[in-house]
């Protein structure tokens, strides 16, 4: 009687864990809530998601850059909520004294395009405990995926005006979501 027991509990938490989870496309995103640390590459280059690493780690400017392995090309994907709702923080695998840096769309020009996206450090806010510009959702339709910022409804974008120019970096934005190889995210 008690293995059946230790069975029966030892599947139930599967299936709470496989629920909690939700369903996983290898395409759609990296193990999200892994401690592990991703580069994120852009299909319209194959360069990396890059915090500058010439400027201060507070408010340092995201950019792509040729991958090179370093911490500040490592993200980890944060699930938000109890149970999870959708939505990340996506944090850089570098620390500001012991505490989370956190992918962070600047609020003072978040209402238009070209946002500026930035390390800041992770805050309190009214998204699941975080602020909101620093709250962002996968969003995996017509074979892309982007990344959405919670708070302006924009999808992190590789600027096209220096895209694909060797050793320049190319600038990382808010944009109206498109249809784009821009805007296409992939570990």
């Amino acid at each position: 009687m008690r293995s059946r027991l230790d069975t029966a509990t030892a599947m139930l938490m599967a299936a709470v864990t496989a629920l909690a989870l939700g369903p996983r496309s290898a395409a759609a995103h990296p193990p999200i809530g892994d401690v592990t640390a991703y580069e994120m590459k852009t299909l319209a280059s194959y360069r990396c998601l890059d915090a500058d690493a010439n400027r201060p780690l507070v408010t340092r400017p995201i950019q792509l850059w040729s991958c090179n392995g370093w911490p500040n090309q490592r993200w980890r994907f944060i699930p938000l909520g109890n149970p999870p709702n959708g939505n990340y923080l996506i944090i850089s695998k570098e620390t500001l004294d012991n505490s989370l840096v956190c992918l962070d769309a600047q609020m003072q020009s978040i209402s238009g395009n070209g946002t500026k996206i930035q390390l800041y450090p992770c805050r309190d806010g009214n998204t699941d405990g975080f602020a909101a510009n620093q709250v962002w959702y996968n969003w995996y339709a017509n074979g892309r995926q982007r990344w959405v910022n919670a708070h302006s409804r924009r999808c992190l974008d590789a600027d096209t005006n220096t895209l694909n120019i060797p050793n320049v970096p190319t600038k990382i934005q808010l944009w109206d979501c498109l249809n784009a190889s821009n805007q296409d995210w992939r570990p």
